[in-house]
Order: structure tokens, then sequence, then C-alpha cells
């Protein structure tokens, strides 16, 4: 039996449907018979390519990007739909942003005003009496009302839609992307006071260790972040939420070039510290009276080795020797040999900022 709310969900689904098939955008495929080269779009039986602009496969939140084999006007293709483009909720189609979600994110976004904000889509069916954070989406509602934005009621299953299941905590935000604000060279170091650490990340192209590590240099108060404008994840509503809302309060900066950011960084008189296994000395072992910077390489592969020559240093976090570590043999202790650039980069923090080493 067909009811009102079952007819509206339908109504959602297809003006979804239709307006992400609009928004279509051609790619090359990394299984579709290229090599890395330029975008396509191919012929079934030969013919001329046709470029497209691409776009980064590393967004997975907010405007998420699926990809999905296409047979279609005689192409066989790759191409991405940007699943986020269109809003359906409460009857009407909102388009242009990407949507923040999660309650932290869209209160640092509305607390600090970076960016343009179209409307607060808040879940219909939230009881924020059974909620601990009930005072923090009450103060995202009137930072909203007061900023003169829209606040709309929509149910949980259009939230799903918008964030692609992402766990929205029934709090969305349209608004604006963020960027990266270009820094070709880092500031001169102090002339005084404690030692200030940079956090320089190479190529770090994963979503949660880019916001755990914006998370990480907020709290233990790093002078800031630069990453590669290349090979880097973007600043995306999934960072967001990992960095739980630190991504709306700090200014990511990029280098087109991070071995000269580098580089110049030494000779301006900054510590450049690699983050590696090999060759390496604890933090602690560094000069304390050195400004730093901190460089982290993308999970698996580390630092290029372009940017390791750039390093006067080469540093690893500890590895402990008691406690669970005692019942598992040693064979089998040697096949974790390391954590995970979010977390290792929240300990070298640390340590550099507030332990041993400074």
């Amino acid at each position: 039996m067909l009811t009102a709310r079952s007819a509206s969900r339908g109504l959602v689904l297809v003006t979804l449907l239709a307006s992400t098939r609009a928004q279509t955008r051609r790619y090359s495929g990394r299984g579709g018979g290229g090599g890395g080269g330029a975008p396509y779009r191919r012929r079934a039986a030969g013919g001329p390519t046709r470029p497209a602009t691409p776009r980064s496969r590393d967004d997975r939140g907010g405007r998420a990007v699926s990809y999905r084999r296409e047979a279609a006007a005689g192409y066989d293709e790759w191409a991405e739909v940007d699943d986020g483009a269109a809003v359906v909720g409460d009857g009407g189609e909102y388009d242009g942003g990407e949507y923040l979600y999660g309650v932290s994110s869209v209160l640092c976004a509305l607390q600090t005003g970076r960016r343009s904000a179209t409307r607060l889509l808040l879940q219909d069916s939230m009881v924020l009496a059974k909620r601990k954070d009930a005072a923090l989406v009450r103060t995202a509602e009137r930072l909203a009302a007061e900023g003169g934005l829209p606040v709309s009621r929509v149910d949980k299953h259009s939230l799903n839609l918008l964030t692609r299941d992402r766990p929205h905590q029934g709090v969305v935000l349209q608004a604006e992307a963020l960027g990266f604000e270009p820094m070709p060279l880092l500031p001169p170091p102090p002339s005084e006071g404690a030692r200030a650490v940079w956090l320089a990340l190479d190529e770090v192209s994963d979503p949660q260790n880019l916001g755990s590590l914006l998370r990480s240099a907020l709290f233990l108060g790093a002078a800031g972040v630069l990453v590669s404008e290349k090979n880097s994840a973007p600043l995306t509503p999934a960072v967001s939420r990992a960095s739980a809302g630190a991504m709306e309060l700090l200014r990511v900066h990029s280098s087109r070039n991070l071995v000269r950011t580098l580089a110049a960084a030494r000779e301006a008189g900054w510590l450049v510290a690699g983050a590696a296994l090999e060759e390496s000395t604890l933090p602690s072992q560094l000069d304390r009276e050195r400004h730093t910077v901190l460089v982290l390489g993308s999970e698996g592969r580390g630092l290029r080795t372009s940017v390791l020559r750039e390093c006067d240093a080469v540093v690893r976090v500890p590895r402990g020797e008691a406690t669970a570590a005692a019942a598992v043999p040693a064979e089998q202790l040697a096949l974790v040999d390391s954590l995970n650039v979010g977390v290792a980069g929240g300990v070298l923090l640390h340590e550099l900022l507030h332990g041993g080493g400074g």
C-alpha cells in the first residue's frame, strides 16, 4: 500500500538521482585501460578520446564520490557521480556547496563563520531530552538563527542520503567547501619563547589520518599545519568529522613544492625532523632550543626520498616492552612494527611540545 511517506521518499530518491545524473563528470578509470594519463571518454569501438577535468578521488564524505561502470551513448567509461550535489529533504532541492555532518564539525563551522552556509538540516525525529549533546545541538540551532540561516527539519533517510550513511548525528550543514591556503614559505622561526613546532604532511591522502592529525595539532598547540598541494586528502566533511571540528578552526596551508619549502625552512633556521623507522633517533635527543618542523609521510609509503634529503634529523616513536606485549611471541610482535601516521603524529607532537624533548 502506497502511503504519503513512502511516496515522498520515492520522490526524494527520483529527484536526487536526476540531479546527480545531471552533474556526472567524466573520468579516466584506474582499471579502465588508462595508465594514469589524461582523463578520457573512450568509445566502445575505437575513435578519438575526449578530455575531461579530473577531480580528487579522495573525497569520501559530504560531497561523496562514487564510481560506476557505465555504457551509454556508445561509450564505455568511468563516471564520477557527485552524490552530494543536490540536497532533498523537505521537498526542495538545495544546489551547491557540500554537506558538513556531525555536531562538533557543524558547531565549529557556525562559530567560526569561515564557510558561507546555506542552511542547517536537523533530523525531525531527534529527541534532545535523550541526548547528552543536547546543549550543543541547541547552540548550533541558535547560531544558525542568529545568522539568518534557514533551519529545516528533515527525516533521517534524507540525511543518510546526503552524507552517504556517515555518522551525521542528526545534524548537517549545507555550506561552501574549505580549501588549503597557499604558503610557499614558512614564517621565520620565533626569536624567543618555547619551542615552536610546525606539522608538515607529505602526501597524506587518507581523510581519517588527516583529520586525526589536525585534531592533534590543534589540541597540542602546533604552530601550524602545512600539506603538500598534490596527492593530499582535500578538506572534506569526512576530514572535518575525523578532526572533531578542528579543521573548521585551523588554517591548513599548502605548498606546491614541499621539498623547496622545507629547504628554505632549514636555511631560515628551522630544524626539519622527518618521521621514519630507519636510521632514526628519539625526539628527546633533538636540540631542545631549536624550533622544529615535524614532517610525516603517507600511510605505508612514508616520506618521499626527496623529502627525506631535506631533513636534518629522522625521529621515531619508541616501542614499548612490557604488559600485553610480553604474552605475544617475538616473531609475531615483528608483524606490527609501527603506528599509523595519525597516531604517530600525535605522539611525536606531544613529545616535542610537552615531553622530554621540549
